[in-house]
């Protein structure tokens, strides 16, 4: 396929269907790629498309192709013209004929090249044909594919003053000694027949009256591939060397745009299902080249035309029509995935607009790969003006000049970034002087426990209760200083389970730990947490209630909080820790039902419970080595602040000190915003949690 010219042609009929030709001619079909029977052969032409070759012959002295737009025609109906001057009309794949035209012949008076063919789809039995030239000979030849293919044709018969009694010749002939390029036709109007001619002419012949045929005519060194925009009658488009040109038909003269290319233009083409695009292709091009022109003064142009026009219109009249200009790369977006892995960078040989489907395009590569592609629209976005009364939405530009409107419910049910900045804005966010109030306005989880955090540490700095930190949000790790670093030792204090007697852990004091306490919500000692118990049940988290009461070694109270749980299994579990046991049985038992609990607090209470040690029968002395806790501090689905409390609470310095640090690690490589409660503002570590925010997530803009 790829050895030398290449051109592709969707059927004009048959929206599924497409030939490409070169040394051969194809016809393919294309359907989506899971409706494909499996072991079937299939060239992928996007990330959900496959074509399958359903015929191919030779292609041997064929010059130039077009499908016929016969609604009758069970399969693609091609027009071939070749070297010889013959025009013949065939199908790729053998099946019932209606209308008996396969196998059809047209032949010139004199043999010579034959340049173009063309269907009308207005008047789809119409075939215009470009020849070269011959002095004795038109180089135009109009022919209808319909006389003396039946005899009831011959029957009716037709209008002798319109065409000529002998099938055999042409229905009209134009240009004679003159040479044909190309033909196209206008489907805007009938019987209007468009041509490149003598290397310098563009002429429109008006084909009702033929016994007097009318021409317009126009000269351009910019003539070749003349067609006709399918939504203007008055508008066509021709090409040339490094141009493009766009005429009015009305004012014949001169283009009113000249769209200048670095080379060649080898193809140019209106979208036949989007008002004025033009897709044009460069020799050698990768991509193709899409002109938007923006015909914003129709009726003001007609205006002038027909009456006289005040100096400024026509002023604004001559500077023609404003253009959009943007490159297409069939190849490599998500429609051309396909044919992008395997076309190796070659260029592009050949596009067609798909006939039905809007602003989609087959292109073929010279490589012979094969891109299905469709052209995305530029839009432009703007808020919808809502008023008081929350009626506004997102507006933008859609197809056909409309516009489409969302609603806000609809952006407020996905969280669309653009409608909760738009919200947060509307209600002073972050601009609220007491902290918290902006934490209720974020309705962000992570955002709002950052303003919970901002505001506490400003009142514990304050009140006092943080003295010496030249910030006014410390973190944890700004309280928490080693002995090296002019921190003091913590105290170790041997402590046993009230409820418990039999259990007993360690726990370990300081004046930092208190204020890390402090910034995690806890506060050192049980009447301090008693109202974090309180305020957490209220807010519907029982687990996490009961989970605080037990490390602060209150197992009665967490008892309490699970059997007044509205949820049966909670009061399952409480009932399950009411029977606790010193036997080394019921420890490992504990340990390996925590895992299968619902609820990390759960699971964090019983690792807890299991990893404290049997108290020693003559005085309460310090084990050798500390109970593992692992467990509790690794459940990561509990609050950060909660496990940084146990950690002070439980921890040795060492520990505690290397916990802390590689907790902070981790979260800023995640890019948390809960880990500023480790930093605080006071570390440089603090502006890399923002960095790693703003490009894992994306929403820098939510600090704002």
């Amino acid at each position: 396929m790829s050895g030398g010219r290449l051109d592709v042609i969707w059927s004009p009929v048959h929206h599924d269907k497409f030939i490409i030709w070169g040394p051969d001619i194809t016809l393919y079909e294309v359907a989506r790629i899971k409706e494909i029977e499996k072991k079937t052969t299939f060239t992928p032409i996007s990330s959900t498309r496959g074509a399958t070759i359903i015929a191919s012959q030779s292609a041997s002295g064929v010059r130039c192709v077009d499908i016929s737009a016969i609604p009758e025609q069970p399969e693609p109906l091609l027009a071939l013209g070749y070297t010889s001057g013959k025009v013949a009309l065939t199908t790729l794949k053998q099946t019932y004929d209606p209308l008996g035209l396969v196998g059809r012949e047209f032949t010139s008076r004199y043999q010579r090249l034959c340049n173009s063919v063309s269907w009308s789809h207005v008047e789809t039995n119409m075939l215009a044909v470009a020849m070269e030239k011959h002095r004795s000979d038109h180089c135009i030849l109009l022919w209808d594919v319909n006389r003396g293919s039946s005899p009831a044709d011959e029957a009716r018969g037709t209008d002798s003053a319109h065409s000529p009694a002998d099938p055999s010749k042409p229905l009209a002939e134009m240009g004679l000694s003159e040479a044909a390029h190309n033909v196209a036709w206008s489907n805007c109007s009938n019987r209007t027949l468009l041509a490149s001619m003598n290397l310098k002419y563009i002429k429109i012949f008006d084909l009702r009256d033929l016994s007097n045929k009318a021409v317009s005519v126009t000269t351009s060194r910019h003539c070749y591939g003349v067609c006709a925009d399918p939504f203007n009658p008055w508008q066509l488009a021709s090409r040339g060397e490094g141009a493009v040109c766009v005429w009015d038909a009305r004012s014949f003269d001169r283009p009113v745009l000249t769209l200048l290319h670095h080379k060649p233009v080898a193809h140019v083409q209106w979208c036949p299902t989007r008002r004025n695009l033009l897709l044009s292709l460069q020799r050698d091009s990768a991509t193709l080249r899409l002109h938007d022109i923006q015909q914003a003064n129709n009726n003001a142009i007609d205006n002038m035309l027909a009456a006289t026009a005040v100096e400024a219109e026509l002023e604004e009249y001559s500077r023609g029509p404003s253009v959009l200009e943007r490159e297409v790369s069939p190849g490599a977006g998500a429609g051309g995935a396909a044919a992008g892995r395997g076309r190796g960078g070659a260029p592009i040989a050949a596009f067609s607009w798909h006939p039905a489907h809007e602003a989609r395009l087959l292109a073929v590569y010279a490589s012979g790969m094969i891109a299905d592609y469709t052209v995305c629209e530029r839009v432009t976005v703007a808020w919808g003006c809502g008023g008081g009364g929350g009626g506004g939405g997102l507006v933008w530009t859609g197809a056909g000049g409309t516009l489409r409107l969302m609603r806000d419910d609809f952006y407020a049910a996905i969280r669309d970034i653009s409608y909760v900045m738009r919200r947060r804005a509307t209600t002073d966010y972050g601009l609220k002087s007491d902290l918290w109030q902006n934490a209720d306005l974020a309705d962000d989880d992570a955002l709002s426990g950052l303003w919970h955090f901002m505001a506490l540490s400003k009142s514990l700095v304050e009140d006092g209760c943080i003295r010496g930190s030249p910030w006014r949000h410390p973190g944890v790790r700004g309280v928490l200083r080693s002995a090296g670093e002019g921190g003091y030792r913590s105290e170790a204090v041997p402590s046993l389970l009230p409820d418990l007697p039999a259990r007993r852990v360690t726990v370990f004091r300081s004046g930092e730990r208190t204020r890390a306490l402090h910034l995690c919500g806890w506060g050192w000692g049980w009447d301090n947490a008693a109202a974090g118990v309180e305020r957490a049940e209220a807010e519907g988290t029982p687990c996490r209630a009961a989970a605080i009461a037990a490390f602060h070694l209150k197992l009665r109270a967490a008892l309490d909080v699970l059997a007044r749980a509205h949820e049966p299994q909670l009061r399952v579990v409480g009932l399950a820790l009411a029977g606790l046991s010193e036997e080394r049985l019921w420890r490992e038992a504990l340990a390996a039902g925590a895992p299968a609990l619902p609820d990390a607090y759960l699971r964090a209470l019983l690792h807890f419970l299991a990893a404290s040690a049997p108290a020693h029968p003559a005085h309460h002395a310090a084990p050798a080595a500390q109970p593992d806790l692992s467990a509790v501090l690794n459940e990561t689905e509990m609050r950060l602040e909660d496990r940084v409390a146990f950690a002070c609470i439980f921890l040795s310095d060492a520990k505690l000190h290397e916990y802390v640090k590689h907790t902070c690690d981790q979260l800023v490589e995640q890019g948390d915003l809960s880990g500023i409660l480790l930093t605080g503002t006071c570390f440089l570590i603090y502006t890399s949690i923002l960095y790693y925010y703003k490009y894992k997530t994306e929403k820098l803009a939510n600090l704002y």
